[in-house]
């Protein structure tokens, strides 16, 4: 089954987030309280609670009560309800022929002035500081001894290309792929400024992953933001479903635009473990319905107008050519440009 959607992001952010074991241990006491206070930050009094399909339960919290109020550099935020500007050549629309393809996002039907927000429990928490201390989205690089585990098959901006981006988007085709316990995979986009501990990293797409997810679906995710030129908030939005922002005190260093862009795939698994499939799970398959693939990719300039790639200041990526491939790059009619990537994964070195 493949699902497939348009990523718009005016700039992207990343976020973290903060397992009763951690990466093999026992939390102490003093970890115990911490996430027991996190859950009082982050379950409030719902207006209304719904469950889903799949297990999942969501509580329909006041709008001027969300758990991203409390931080005190937005505790005086006035909440923007639309994108107070769109770069130029953008409609939030998408094309009749995507129209007929594009997956339909599962919704949360929250009463008008709440906002619909997943129930943490304690266990969700220690899941994921456990995933995240293991895992960690750091940034688009190359395999090395510091990220074990990591593959990438990307297309990327050139480092030494000094211009800056203010947004990112592409049509993306995704399949639901089987993975192992300790095994992500997933497809998406990043968009990234500085380095080690002054980075600030926004990312997005589909991701299967049973340890953070405790099933095989395949979920969105964001880790990311887009940005607002004129209040500088950045906004996340697929096909024509504007999601939320981010307010943009949350990755300052950002507010000049993002140094490096990418769309892709990466696959993560311990070290020196076999790793999971990519994309489709096939090597350039020939039924091209199977293919996973990246099309209609463009960037926000300097001067807030849409573009398409200038292909001199981007190259392709992959970290283990044996696992995994990408192409090609270039123009496709009324695809735009458009590439190919994935791979069946399997002991794919560090």
């Amino acid at each position: 089954m493949t699902l497939m959607d348009l990523f718009t992001l005016f700039l992207v952010l990343s976020f973290s987030l903060n397992h009763n074991v951690v990466g093999g241990r026992t939390l102490s006491r003093e970890e115990d309280l911490e996430l027991e206070r996190q859950l009082k930050i982050l379950n409030k009094p719902p207006i209304k609670t719904i469950k889903t399909e799949v297990g999942d339960t969501y509580d329909c919290i006041d709008i001027w009560k969300q758990p991203a109020l409390d931080h005190p550099l937005h505790q005086d935020h006035e909440i923007q309800m639309e994108p107070s500007s769109f770069p130029e050549g953008f409609d939030g629309e998408t094309s009749t022929i995507d129209k007929e393809i594009k997956v339909t996002l599962t919704t949360v039907d929250c009463p008008q002035g709440t906002v619909p927000i997943r129930r943490t429990y304690k266990e969700d928490l220690v899941r994921v500081k456990s995933f995240m201390e293991a895992y960690s989205y750091s940034s688009i690089h190359p395999l090395t001894k510091d990220s074990p585990g990591k593959h990438f098959a990307v297309v990327e901006s050139l480092d030494k290309v000094p211009t800056k981006f203010h947004g990112i988007q592409g049509y993306v085709s995704a399949y639901n792929l089987t993975v192992g316990a300790y095994q992500t995979t997933s497809s998406q986009v990043w968009l990234e400024t500085g380095y080690g501990n002054s980075l600030n990293s926004l990312q997005a797409g589909w991701m299967v992953s049973s340890q953070f997810y405790r099933d095989n679906f395949t979920r969105l995710f964001v880790f990311w933001k887009t940005d607002d030129k004129v209040t500088g908030n950045w906004w996340f939005q697929v096909n024509d479903i504007r999601i939320g922002y981010w307010i943009n005190t949350l990755v300052p260093r950002l507010e000049g635009g993002a140094s490096r862009v990418a769309w892709g795939g990466l696959a993560q698994a311990l070290p020196n473990r076999p790793s999971p499939p990519m994309g489709s799970g096939h090597f350039e398959p020939d039924d091209k319905r199977k293919v996973a693939y990246f099309r209609h990719i463009q960037t926000v300039n300097q001067q807030n107008f849409w573009v398409v790639p200038n292909v001199t200041q981007f190259e392709t990526y992959i970290s283990s050519p044996t696992c995994y491939y990408i192409w090609p790059f270039g123009q496709i009619w009324f695809k735009g440009y458009l590439f190919t990537f994935g791979g069946p994964g399997g002991n794919c070195g560090v």
